[in-house]
């Protein structure tokens, strides 16, 4: 985007903005969001809020973030997948998250993964116990999947991002 577009969206959107007392001060950058073949432009404070003591606002920095890059760098071995089901939420990944998975990356012990059981996508963590391999919910109300030599498993990916909605 052209410089002068840049600052032209930063005077409507600061003007637009809730009030701060000390809002003057603030610097914002700007980061697209692709929609439907639409550009969204939205404010992007690289100051970070404090989820405990408040914090000065006075020292923040203009940047443009790419959310593309961001989320996934290598983006020819992304996809993304929505979840159904709660068998995660120990781990932050509730129902209809959207995940981002990388199937460049090593599923290695520890990892969470979106695996293929006898042709059923199922979202677990990778754990090796005793010599063999087990997919852990992480959630008490459901069982460890323990993979055996009969069982047909493909890992998709690693899911590197959950974006969930608060509301």
């Amino acid at each position: 985007y052209p410089g002068g577009l840049k600052s032209m969206l930063s005077t409507r959107l600061a003007s637009k903005e809730a009030p701060c007392r000390s809002y003057r001060s603030l610097q914002k950058g700007l980061f697209v969001i692709p929609c439907q073949g639409k550009a969204r432009w939205v404010a992007f404070y690289t100051h970070r809020v404090a989820a405990g003591p408040a914090s000065d606002v006075e020292e923040l920095v203009e940047e443009s973030l790419d959310l593309n890059q961001y989320l996934s760098k290598n983006s020819a071995n992304v996809f993304c997948i929505r979840v159904s089901g709660d068998s995660m939420t120990g781990a932050g990944i509730f129902n209809n998250d959207l995940l981002i998975v990388d199937r460049s990356i090593e599923a290695v012990d520890g990892k969470i993964v979106i695996a293929a059981v006898n042709s059923e996508l199922t979202l677990k963590r990778l754990k090796h116990l005793d010599n063999q391999m087990v997919l852990m919910p992480e959630n008490p109300a459901y069982d460890p999947i323990a993979i055996t030599e009969d069982m047909d498993l493909k890992i998709w990916g690693v899911v590197i991002h959950v974006i969930h909605s608060l509301g």
